[in-house]
C-alpha cells in the first residue's frame, strides 16, 4: 500500500453538495459546503505518522486547508 484515502468531508463530482446540506456566508451571501473532519484525519496520522494520505474530491477545499 502507497497511500491511503479517507473520507473527512469532501465530495467527488461537479455538484459536490446539495444546498440544504450548506449553510450561507452572512458576508456574501454564498453557500458554503458543510467544514471537513480534521479530527478524523488528525486520529489517522497518529496512527499512521507519516503515511501519506489522499484526500479525493478536494477540487472545491480552498488551498489552505489542503
Amino acid at each position: 500500500v502507497d497511500s491511503l484515502a479517507i473520507s473527512i468531508g469532501t465530495s467527488h463530482g461537479a455538484y459536490k453538495f446539495k444546498p440544504e446540506q450548506c449553510t450561507r456566508d452572512p458576508k456574501t451571501g454564498h453557500l458554503v459546503p458543510p467544514p471537513l473532519a480534521f479530527d478524523v484525519l488528525a486520529a489517522v496520522e497518529e496512527q499512521l505518522p507519516g503515511f501519506p494520505i489522499v484526500l479525493h474530491g478536494s477540487s472545491s477545499v480552498p488551498q489552505e486547508y489542503v
